[in-house]
């Protein structure tokens, strides 16, 4: 077995098709690297991040390497994963735990963003663009 397990962090969400996808992204990781990967979230879903944390040290996993798959360095990378880490290092002083920076914005990130804007304004009635306004919000959108 090897001694290192992969820990991808996701925000969260309440939407079980964003959690079986999320599963199935850290299950392609997993295949593509030949590395254990324990997916888990900040909230909202399960494993929260240290359970996740506790099954790879008690799994026998030595070596952590924690990818968090958020866009940027806002108060979620730059506090409470830090804390949860802490915390783990508390339980589990012979792992190594090594943490990872942020995806951040990456071009196929805002295309996908962009074709889900056009696919929405092409299914809404017409609008001027200069009378609207993106919002993004953690609330699920039906």
């Amino acid at each position: 077995m090897n001694d290192t397990a992969l820990l991808l962090i996701g925000h969260g969400t309440d939407d079980a098709a964003g959690i079986a996808e999320y599963h199935q992204l850290a299950a392609l990781v997993q295949e593509r690297f030949g590395l254990f990967v324990q997916p888990c979230f900040l909230e909202l879903a399960d494993p929260p991040i240290g359970q996740a944390i506790d099954a790879c040290a008690q799994a026998g996993y030595r070596q952590l390497v924690v990818l968090p798959l958020l866009l940027g360095a806002a108060g979620h990378q730059k506090n409470d994963i830090p804390v949860a880490l802490r915390q783990a290092r508390t339980r589990w002083p012979d792992l190594t735990i090594r943490y990872g920076a942020p995806l951040g914005v990456q071009y196929p990130l805002l295309k996908a963003l962009a074709d889900r804007l056009a696919a929405a304004e092409a299914a809404a009635p017409p609008v001027p663009r200069s009378e609207t306004a993106l919002a993004l919000d953690r609330a699920r959108q039906q």
